[in-house]
Formats: C-alpha cells, structure tokens, sequence
C-alpha cells in the first residue's frame, strides 16, 4: 500500500509541473484533460476518507482514461503553437518602416517587410493606439505619401483590436512577381484607412514612406502631407 501511495504522490509532483508547461500546448483541451487529473488525485487522497477509497474500481477506472488521454495529448498535442510563425520560414533578412499618425486619432506604428525561404515577403503591420472591433484597410500607393498615388497593393487589413495585420506578398495585381529586394526598391507608401466605405474611408490612420521613397524622404513631412485617397481601385 505504501509503494501504491508513493508512485501516486510522484505522478501528482509531476502532474504539477506540468501546469507550468501546458501553455505551451497546441490543444487547449489536453491541458484541461491535465488539470482533471491532478484534481482528481487531489480530491481522492486529501478527501479525508479512508484509502481503500482510492483504489475502488470505480474510481481507478476513472483516473486510468484520463491519464490515458493526458498521455495522447502530451504525445501529439503539447509544445507547439500556430499563433508563433516559424522561424524556418525566413531567411532573416527584414527592414522595417514607421508608419506616422495620419490623423487626429492617436494611432501609428511600423510596416516590416521579412523576407521568406519560398521567395515571397511577409508584410507585418504593427500598430499601437487602435480600438475596437473594425478591421482597417490598408493600401500601397505609387510615389511618394505627399502624392494623391494610384494604388497598386492591397494587403490584409489591419485588426483594431489587435493593431496587427500579416500579409505573404508574392505578386502584384498585374501578375508580375514582386521579391523583397523589390519591395524595398519600390517607391511607394503605406497607409492604414479608418474604414472601408463612407466617411472613415478618408482618414488615414498611419502611413509612410517605404522602398526608394523612404530613402528620399524618410520623415514623410508629418501627416499634414498625407492626402485623401480620391480613388480605391488598383490600376
């Protein structure tokens, strides 16, 4: 009984180091499967009744399933997460821009191109001082951020409520390949739009320069100089 009760109290000692390391697990469910075990233990041997409680078929039956299960989701489920990007996926070459505040919304950020294994580039806007549930537009304009430019690229737009927005660029819209040597030899700029449609549409939240715009005018003269965008079709 002694030995039972001792491999009993190491799995418990186990089970609760495992607590510190089931965020990392790629299913929640296979944590919550772990903590119903550690509990169950818990309950069974600090309930106050006498051990032979513990080892009732009934409850072994229990315990053996869900140890059972804990086991399949540290085996195929643990120490992964899809919300981290994998770093084999790039090459580390990366340049990043600032993106001003555009408006009176207090709300700018940076536009980071990183470059991938396949060939393509990731875009990933960060921005800080959005709120709510909006999803922000996005658009890449020829020329210089100071100019009404055609646009010619629209990534992903950006989640007010997380400020973020990704996107794997690989051609434009006439179907001609773009790399990411060539997107920061592009003169263009970046600006995030307050909404979609209506009157947001006009407000420009952020922007900046990037590419061979940026290296001619780094500061974009502040966001007095960001104009309206009087047309939303790529051409």
């Amino acid at each position: 009984m002694q030995i039972i009760m001792s491999i009993f109290l190491i799995i418990l000692r186990i089970l609760g180091g495992i607590d510190h390391a089931k965020v990392y697990c790629k299913y929640q469910g296979f944590s919550i499967i772990l903590t119903e075990i550690k509990n169950q233990f818990l309950r069974l041997i600090f309930s106050g009744d006498k051990l032979d409680k513990l080892f009732q078929m009934k409850n072994l039956r229990q315990l053996f399933i869900l140890v059972c299960l804990g086991i399949v989701g540290i085996q195929f489920g643990a120490c992964t997460s899809d919300d981290e990007p994998d770093i084999n996926n790039f090459t580390g070459n990366e340049t990043t821009y600032p993106l001003a505040q555009g408006s009176e919304f207090p709300v700018s950020g940076t536009a980071t191109f990183k470059e991938m294994t396949n060939g393509n580039t990731m875009l990933l806007i960060q921005l800080s001082g959005t709120e709510g549930t909006e999803m922000h537009p996005v658009h890449f304009h020829e020329g210089d951020i100071s100019e009404d430019g055609a646009i010619i690229l629209m990534p992903n737009p950006v989640s007010a409520a997380t400020g973020l927005s990704e996107t794997e660029i690989s051609i434009m819209p006439d179907g001609s390949k773009i790399t990411y040597e060539g997107l920061n030899n592009h003169n263009a700029n970046i600006r995030v739009h307050l909404e979609e449609s209506g009157p947001g549409a006009m407000v420009v939240l952020a922007g900046g320069n990037i590419g061979s715009a940026y290296l001619n005018n780094p500061s974009g003269n502040g966001r007095l100089a960001i104009p309206i965008c009087t047309d939303w079709t790529i051409n």
